[in-house]
């Protein structure tokens, strides 16, 4: 019989023989859809209707098709007028495919271009179906329900009773309720997002709608037994009735909007079929949205298809498949009249019957659904459909497999399959003819013969057919093949050829296959070669000549290889040796790229890969060839490459080696005598004068090459410390003829060799301008800018200096001169955080530097932290056992804590590794100072002094010791010497004031104090003794200011309170004077003259007991002490404990001999006591000592008054006051004397002298008296 695929309406010709009673399912070769079929399927035109079956045209109760007679309840197909009648159906109750829907009173459900955007209404009981083109964006009356391009983004309501509407395992977000008895419709297990409720049990009557296993999301109630016509949409297909299956159905995304007519019924999946108990519709591959309907059928279209173009034929079958009445052999039995073989029958669903719906399968004989990887699903299919489908290759092996629609299996766990799939692997031609009966393919024929036939078969009655021959396309296409991928490769040529242009390669890779080169014997070449023999001129103006003779050849060739690789070999050169020619350096590296793809083996290209490779520090990488290289001796230049890639790794020897080959060749060759003298100064220990000798020889071999000369001056300044010698080489380089030759990185270095000569001179100016000469010519220059940085660190302008080292290290942070550079500055400019997190960050990049130790040490040093600094000193040290700095840094810190005799082993150790360096010689200076060998420490000052008669810390040394010798001019001389050469020098100005104060110069120590203080407002020294100075110039306020600054900056500094107990002792304040001097006595308990001032404001408090105790105290502690010695003696005599005065002052005079006014002292207790013999000869003793005291005359003239030798005693008196004419005492003395010898006369003189000088006088009246009665004779 015929049986047309209702999806793509593809027509078969099927043996009735092999389709059991029951029915089976058929899968389409075409579209591989599966439907139903049964013998008493609807035939196609020219078959006779099956009993029971829908009538077709030309038969009984048929349908009727383009010019038919309509039938009562009939659905029309295309271009027909009246409709199927459907159960519960009568008259009118139907849909229209050719017009808009509009339904109809009474309830009907339409399955046109259906919109669930808004959910229809429920259905009345008992509607009929409509399979119109319904818009359900609006319910229609009666609750019809349109199936057309289904939209199911809003889940639609609960039928009502009786028309139930089970959506199975249909999830619309929130499930809907169960439906009412009637007629129901089952989505069947299409999955929205959450798996389906286990099934209802199966409907008993009335038909349903099955859309398989659609899930809408969450699972909807199970739906009661229906009481009525039922659409089950969630049960298993009823034993009984017809059901529609969608299968796989996807609802996952919503269709497309619908068109504005559709007249047929569309899902993208064949319409809808009856079938018998057991049957099943299966639709592989059904997704939603549906594809979008085509243009109406004409009239006499038979079947509509939606898939075809508009305009475009209805039908459309493959003629390349055997065909009804064609000549082809046969093949199975039955199959000779099939339009297009069937994949296979499914035997089991055949004959699976009513008696076993709804029973398991037997072992053996279960029933699979197959899930694709993609997810698709299909099936059931019994084991020997699925082996055939195996062995077939319509299944590749990697499915999966369920008998129950839950439980997915690999299908190869399953035996029979995994015996299949084994067979089918070793097969050798991949066929292992699992499907035994499979029926053969008939030949193809042609497409006019398959039309041909089909029309016979279908008569007038047969739609327009699109004839498809996919065997004929693909001859044709297999005979157009060579010329498509010969074009496709012509044109793939030609596109790479166009895109090497934009590479090293050049069009078509011509630079590659056909490079150019120079031909020997033209004028090209000769230029070429003498440019090539200016390379070992080794001069930076032989370099740029170089540069300039490839730019000149590549103007007339720009492909030649030699002129490439000239260009780049100078500009590599001019970059590596003298920072120039970066403009052209990208250049140059393109030139090479392509110079490698062309002739990277060729001596020129190889020369300028090596220039290359050194200037990125990858030497190695181009050794092996230059070596290989090296070997042409009219070649020296692979010769000079070589041995720079040996001395960039300070690899000396065989650096050396190659130098020495090339000089073999060419004994005056000054590229390689250059080489040969810096690789002496690489050497281990270095040789500075085998390399000066090199230097020398290349200058000699080549004036012109001036590099060496500029070699020449940096030994002798910076490391053999001849800057004298350096001078006379500096100024060869620094001509006008020179500066054209010299490359400004040169030029910039002779500049600031020549500003350290200046500085070695103590020539500040000229040393300033060459530094910044320097940087005019070399802006960039790192080691200028740390030249002058050095400069300006030894002129303690740390500020400045820290500015240049700071720009040095921020262009090669590697480099640890810079960064010991910047570390110096930073402590001298107290950044002393900073410097220690600079040298953290930096500590990474020089693991275990003795150098970084010693940095680490001093920046710990100046914050205190002995223990650090200590410990890192000692690392230094034993990093580097030539390291003196670490071991001179190490004494100051011993000597600075006191610890002599470590300080003394750290100072030898220092003088050992650098004797010819001042520094260890002022820091032994110091510690001979400090351990009282003044004589021994003067000797190192000395010869620190012979070292650099300008070092001032060598001055400075030398006026300690003469300030220890009390040789205050010769000190103060040295003092001046050291302001003069360095005025920032620690401790300079402050000394210096010390000294001055010493000197009893108290306005120049307080100018010198002031400057001191004013270079460093902590200076405590320089405060303390300020305010003291102050103190005794009498000028209080000032005092108290500093030594309060002074206890500002140190609350526990002693002398601070020792000076401000003696301003309170001057303003009388004794009580807090003797707070202040209690404060200093705690702090320094052991200081002799803190006891005695402490006596001398207790003794003003008239605490004469605490006083004599105090005095008594630093006599103690002092037993020369003469100041308190006469304090005491003092103190004695004021309390009238005269033969104690005496005791004392002889004491003083003992321990102080030039005190002779304590002579004087001594007789005024003999006078006290009435011992005038004594007295007289005491006073007489401090006249001879120092006549100038006026008093000893008086007090001899008392003597001899009170001893009654009147004439002695006018004597001592007449000499009092002629020395002392304004002493008025000895007037009133001389006048009774003379009264006495009756010399009145003489004796009113001298009382009137004494009223003149005295009026104020108490006892002046009495004189007046005394005077009127001499007057008057009485």
């Amino acid at each position: 019989m015929r049986v047309a695929c209702p999806s793509c309406n593809t027509v078969y010709n099927v043996d009735d023989a092999k389709i059991p009673a029951s029915g089976a399912n058929l899968k389409c070769a075409k579209c591989k859809a599966s439907f139903p079929v049964k013998k008493d399927a609807v035939p196609l035109p020219g078959a006779a209707p099956a009993p029971g079956a829908v009538p077709l045209p030309g038969g009984p109760d048929s349908v009727p098709l383009p010019g038919g007679a309509p039938g009562t309840g009939a659905v029309p197909l295309p271009g027909g007028l009246d409709t199927v009648a459907l159960p519960g159906g009568g008259p009118g109750a139907g849909g229209d495919f050719g017009a808009d829907f509009a339904p109809p009173p009474g309830g009907t459900l339409g399955f046109g271009q259906a919109d669930f955007a808004a959910p229809p209404p429920p259905s009345a009981p008992e509607s009929p179906l409509a399979f119109g083109e319904a818009d359900s964006g609006a319910p229609p009356p009666g609750g019809t329900l349109a199936f057309g391009d289904v939209d199911f983004a809003a889940p639609p309501p609960a039928p009502a009773a009786g028309s139930g509407m089970d959506f199975g395992g249909v999830d619309f977000a929130a499930p809907p309720p169960a439906p009412a008895a009637g007629s129901g419709m089952d989505f069947g297990g299409v999955d929205f997002g959450a798996p389906p409720p286990a099934p209802p049990p199966p409907a008993t009557e009335g038909s349903g709608l099955d859309f398989g296993g659609i899930d809408f999301g969450s699972p909807p109630p199970a739906a009661p037994a229906p009481s009525g016509p039922a659409m089950d949409f969630g049960a298993p297909p009823a034993p009984a009735g017809a059901g529609l299956d969608f299968g796989g159905v996807d609802f996952g995304a919503p269709p497309a909007p619908p068109p504005a007519a559709d007249p047929g019924m569309s899902f993208g999946a064949p319409p809808p079929a009856t079938s018998a108990p057991g049957g099943e519709l299966d639709f592989l591959s059904f997704d939603a949205p549906a594809p979008p309907p085509a243009a109406a059928p004409s009239a006499d279209s038979f079947e509509f298809d939606p898939m075809a173009p508009p305009g475009g034929d209805d039908l459309e079958a493959d003629l390349s498949a055997p065909m009804p009445g064609s000549s082809a052999p046969a093949a199975a039995p039955g199959a000779e009249n099939d339009l297009e073989l069937l994949d296979f029958i499914d035997e089991a669903g055949a004959t699976a019957g009513p008696a076993t719906a709804g029973r398991r399968p037997r072992r053996g004989a279960e029933r699979y659904q197959i899930r694709r990887k993609s997810g698709k699903v299909f099936g059931p299919f019994d084991q020997a459909a699925v082996v055939k489908m195996l062995g077939e290759g319509q299944l590749l092996g990697n499915e999966d497999v369920t008998t129950d629609g839950e439980s997915w299996l690999p299908i190869g766990s399953v035996p029979t399959f995994a015996e299949a799939i084994q067979k089918l692997m070793e097969s050798p031609g991949g066929l292992p003819g699992l499907a035994a009966g499979a029926m053969a393919e008939a030949p193809a024929e042609s497409s006019e013969e398959a039309l041909e036939r089909i029309k016979a078969l279908y008569g007038d009655r047969m739609a327009a057919i699109a004839i498809v021959d996919t065997q004929a396309a693909s001859r044709k296409f297999r005979r157009k093949l060579p010329l498509i991928v010969g074009a496709a490769l012509l044109l793939a040529v030609i596109g790479t050829g166009i895109y090497l242009g934009f590479t090293p390669y050049g069009f078509f890779g011509m630079r590659r296959l056909f490079p150019k080169t120079l031909t020997p014997g033209t004028a090209a070449y000769a230029k070429f070669q003498e440019a090539s023999k200016a390379l070992g001129e080794d001069t930076f103006e032989g370099y740029k000549r170089v540069l300039s003779d490839a730019e000149s050849l590549l103007a007339e060739n720009d492909a030649v290889i030699e002129s490439r690789a000239l260009f780049a070999q100078a500009v590599f050169y001019l970059k590596r040796r003298y920072f120039a020619a970066d403009d052209k350096l990208p250049k140059a590296k393109l030139y090479l790229d392509e110079l490698v793809l062309a002739a990277k083996d060729k001596p020129e290209v190889i020369k300028a890969r090596a220039g290359f490779h050194l200037l990125k520090g990858e030497e190695a990488q181009i050794r092996a060839q230059l070596e290989s290289a090296a070997s042409r001796k009219d070649d020296p230049e692979f010769l000079f490459l070589l041995a720079e890639s040996y001395y960039r790794e300070r690899n000396v020897k065989p650096a050396a080696e190659a130098l020495n080959k090339a000089l073999t060749n060419d004994e005056k060759s000054a590229k390689a005598l250059h080489g040969l003298g810096l690789l002496k100064t690489f050497a281990k220990p270095a040789d500075y004068n085998g390399a000066l000798d090199f230097f020398q020889r290349a200058l000699d071999a080549n004036p012109r090459h001036l590099a060496s000369a500029v070699e020449i001056a940096a030994i002798l300044v910076q490391k053999l410390d001849q800057p004298d010698k350096a001078s006379s080489h500096l100024q060869k380089t620094l001509t006008e003829e020179a500066k054209n030759l010299l490359s400004p990185s040169d030029l910039a270095r002779a500049h600031y060799l020549m500003g350290m000569v200046h500085a070695a001179r103590h020539e500040a100016e000229p040393a300033q301008k060459e530094f910044e000469a320097a940087l005019r010519v070399y802006p960039d220059s790192a080691p200028a800018k740390a030249a002058f940085g050095r400069y300006l660190l030894k002129r303690r302008e740390y500020d400045k200096a820290l500015e240049l080292f700071d720009a040095a290290f921020a262009t090669d942070d590697s480099e640890i001169d810079y960064l010991d550079g910047l570390v110096r500055s930073m402590v001298g400019a107290s950044k002393l955080h900073t410097a220690a997190k600079t040298l953290s960050d930096a500590s990474g990049k020089h693991p275990g530097s003795p150098r970084i130790a010693f940095l680490q040490g001093r920046v710990a040093d100046e914050i205190d932290k002995g223990e650090e600094a200590e410990r890192n000193y000692r690392r230094a040290i034993s990093g580097d056992a030539t390291y003196w700095e670490p071991s001179y840094y190490l004494g100051r810190f011993n000597l600075k804590r006191k610890r002599l005799d470590e300080a003394k082993v750290a100072f030898s150790e220092a003088l050992q590794k650098a004797p010819g360096r001042p520094e260890p010689h002022v820091g032994m200076g110091n510690y001979l100072l400090a351990a009282g060998t003044v004589d021994e420490a003067k000797k190192e000052f000395l010869a620190a002094l012979e070292i650099d008669r300008e070092y001032a810390p060598g001055h400075f040394g030398l006026a300690e010791v003469l300030f220890v010798e009390n040789a205050f001019e010769d000190a103060k001389k040295e003092y001046e010497t050291v302001l003069a050469l360095d005025s920032t020098l620690a401790g300079a100005y402050t000394r210096y004031a010390t000294l001055l104060w010493r000197l009893e110069d108290r306005e120049g120590a307080v100018a010198a104090f002031e400057k001191a203080k004013s270079a460093d407002p902590k200076d405590l020294e320089a405060i303390w003794q300020l305010g003291a100075v102050y103190f005794e110039l009498e000028k209080y306020n000032d005092a108290v200011k500093n030594v309060e600054a002074a206890l500002t900056i140190d609350p526990a500094h002693a002398d601070s309170y020792f000076y401000k107990a003696r301003i309170h002792y001057v303003r009388h304040e004794n009580t807090q004077g003797i707070e202040a001097m209690k404060a200093a006595l705690e702090r320094a308990s052991m200081r002799p003259h803190y006891y005695y001032w402490m006596g001398n404001i207790l003794y003003q408090a008239q605490r004469f007991g605490e006083a004599f105790e105090n005095w008594q105290q630093a006599i103690k502690l002092d037993a020369n002490y003469a100041d308190a010695l006469e304090a005491v003696a003092k103190g004695h005599q004021e309390q009238t404990n005269h033969t104690e005065a005496i005791t004392f002052y002889e004491k003083t005079l003992q321990v102080d001999p030039e005190r002779k006014r304590l002579i004087f002292n001594i007789a005024e207790s003999y006078f006290a006591m009435n011992q005038f013999d004594k007295a007289i000869s005491k006073y007489q003793e401090a006249l001879k000592a120092d006549p100038t005291l006026v008093g000893a005359y008086f007090k001899i003239g008392r003597c001899y008054n009170e001893k009654g030798r009147l004439n002695d005693a006018v004597v001592w008196y007449q000499r009092a006051v002629k020395n002392d004419p304004e002493a008025k005492e000895v007037w009133r003395f001389l006048g009774y004397a003379y009264k006495e010898r009756g010399k009145n006369g003489d004796a009113t003189t001298a009382f009137e002298k004494y009223v003149e000088l005295n009026r104020d006088a108490g006892d002046v009246p009495d004189i007046l008296n005394e005077i009127y009665d001499l007057k008057n004779d009485r």
